[in-house]
């Protein structure tokens, strides 16, 4: 997992921890769908755009 991101499902729901410490609820329950996505956006270049992830997250 990339620095600065963080999945994880402790209130009931999954959601993701981002760098500036805000918290959103994903729409997938499948952490490895949500692995796959991030693992494309860190293959497609050296940083992660975290404004395309949210959108696809």
């Amino acid at each position: 997992m990339p620095d600065g991101i963080r999945l994880d499902n402790v209130h009931g729901y999954p959601h993701i921890h981002w760098n500036n410490g805000e918290v959103e609820e994903i729409i997938y329950d499948d952490y490895d769908i949500v692995l796959e996505i991030i693992r494309g956006h860190i293959d497609r270049g050296k940083d992660i755009n975290l404004t395309d992830l949210r959108k696809e997250l």
